[in-house]
Formats: structure tokens, sequence, C-alpha cells
């Protein structure tokens, strides 16, 4: 019996509204309650048809395993004091050039000393010696080796004048080949302090929801400037547990051993969550195997065969390759 196809405009508009389903799944997979947050495409330009191409390719970067971002807040600054210290931190004590908000380059000694001066002076309150309240946000952009080094620079430039227009911050781009370090990790990143208070007085007080949104952003400008990039939940991924912490390698690679933690309550919870996840794959792969779309029904293969891997988890994976050998032998 023929199967009777789905028109396009019908899997776009299932499309637009799965999304929204798998919002509200994020939001209680990373526990965000940021009221300014909303779902990925509601506020974006296009109508349904733009909008569901949107979540077609954000399909295919995540069966394709397409690099992910990294953005992480590392730390905060209270007083000019530990200011400064980061600043050279993060400029080797100015052996590394750091582009401000305004696209200046500042490098030596000598322009670190202004630097600090400038943002202890300048702005609504000048940054006091010692303080009691944060004054600056520090956060790490990363990306997988070999990673563009111009088209990243470009990207970041984009993204913090965007995010953070209004406030002054730098940054520095940091590589294998270029940090001074005696152990650089292999990937670039980009290490970014920003003053917490904007010119305008009002303060960032970015909640996880927001750290969500400047992942989404980042990746958004990398893909701009040529590098592929996705900026998914861990769960959106199926991959249910974290992998080792930094902690745990260095022990593994000093020959100690890292007793493994019971598993918690949030574990249970997200478990819970990955499989309602999973059977939200399963559902738009069946619809978009019946679209009348030809390239909605191989996205529909390719996510076929994500969920099929992932399901089998590792052990199985393992054992269907050492399989494959003897299967064809017997042919």
């Amino acid at each position: 019996m023929a199967v009777t196809l789905l028109p396009k405009s019908y899997v776009d508009g299932f499309l637009v509204e799965w999304e929204a389903n798998e919002y509200a799944a994020e939001v209680r997979m990373s526990g965000q309650r940021s009221k300014a947050l909303k779902p990925n495409l509601a506020n974006r330009a296009g109508g349904t048809a733009a909008r569901a191409q949107q979540v077609r390719e954000k399909l295919k970067r995540t069966v394709r395993a397409t690099p992910e971002v990294v953005v992480k807040i590392t730390s905060s600054c209270r007083g000019i004091g530990q200011v400064g210290r980061h600043v050279d931190y993060i400029s080797r004590k100015g052996e590394l050039e750091l582009e401000d908000q305004d696209g200046f380059l500042l490098k030596g000694r000598d322009d670190l000393r202004e630097l600090k001066a400038d943002w202890q002076a300048s702005g609504p309150e000048p940054i006091a010696r010692t303080s009691e309240r944060r004054d600056t946000l520090n956060i790490v952009f990363s990306m997988p080796a070999f990673t563009d080094e111009v088209a990243m620079k470009r990207a970041i430039r984009a993204f913090a004048a965007d995010v953070f227009n209004g406030h002054q911050y730098v940054f520095a781009y940091h590589t294998q080949a270029s940090d001074p370090d005696p152990d650089p990790p292999a990937h670039p990143h980009v290490h970014l302090s920003v003053k917490i208070q904007g010119r305008d007085g009002r303060r960032l007080n970015p909640r996880k929801a927001d750290l969500q949104q400047w992942r989404d952003g980042f990746a958004q400008a990398l893909r701009a400037h040529g590098i592929e990039a996705n900026a998914t939940h861990r769960l959106a991924r199926l991959q249910r547990h974290r992998g080792p912490s930094r902690a745990k390698l260095a022990m593994e690679a000093r020959g100690q051993s890292a007793s493994a933690k019971p598993t918690s309550k949030a574990a249970k919870t997200h478990g819970a969550l990955g499989e309602k996840r999973l059977s939200y794959y399963r559902v738009v792969t069946d619809v978009l195997a019946r679209s009348s779309s030809a390239e909605d029904r191989k996205l529909a293969t390719e996510l076929a065969t994500f969920l099929e891997e992932v399901t089998m988890g590792p052990t199985k994976r393992v054992r269907a390759a050492d399989a494959s050998p003897r299967i064809e032998r017997e042919r």
C-alpha cells in the first residue's frame, strides 16, 4: 500500500512546534530559570518555512557531530587588585595581545597599566581598591584544535560587540603556538574579562539560561565566519553521562584511582528526561520520513542511524563491530 507523503508546509509547522516542545524539555533538563530566555526560534526573523529550516539545520549539526562550543564563566573579580591580576594572567603579563571593546590592541606593561587605570576610574561607579561586590566577569570561549584562528577571532569580536554592548571588556586569544605557558592546551580559546557595570549603570547578572544563550550566540557567530559549530545541551545530543572531569583525568594519569560517586537524584532525573528527549527524536524522525521533501527523508535516515547508535550503547557497538567480519565470512 502506497504511503501518503506529508506536504512540506505541514512538516514545516510541525518542526516549529516540535522545537518549542524541545525548548520546554531543555529548560527542565538544565534547570534554567531566566524569564528572559525564549524558545530558540520564537524571536528569529522569517516565517514558518524559514524557522523550520533552522530546525532542520540544527538537527543536521547534531546527528553529524558538529563540534560543540564551550562557554564558561570561570571566575569574577572584586576590586581593582583582583581585576589587574586577572588581566595580567590572560595577557601573560603583557606578552599576549589584548583587544578591547573599541578594537584597540593592547600589549606590554605600559598598556596594561593604562587599561587598569582606565577601568578603575571610568564608568558610573569607579572600581575600588577592594570591593565586596563583583566588578568583572571572566569568561572562556573554546573550540577544538585546528579551528581557524582568524575566523574565530572575528567571531568572538562580533559576539562580544553584540552581547556586551555598553560594557568595557578585553579579550586575549590563546593558541598552543602563541601561549608562553610551559604547558598550553591544544585547543584554541579566548579569555574575555568584562566589567559587570555598564556605562548606563546596569549590571550583568547572567543565569544558566543566559549562558546557554551565549553559547547559541557564539556558535552562530562562528558559523557566520565559516566555522561549523553547534551549541546543544548534553541531553539534546542524547549523552546521558558527563565525561570524566579534568581532576579525575589528572588522577588517572598519576596512577591514582578515582572512586565513582553514587547516582544522584539529579542524575536519575536527567535519565528520565533523556528518555523523553529520545521519544521526541523518534517522533520527528517519523514525520520527516513521511515528508514529500527528499531532503527531509534523507535527514530522517540520518536521524534513525544516529538514534540506533545512541541506543545501542558503547558495549553493544563494540560487539557489533567485532561481529561484522564473522558475518562477512559466513556469507
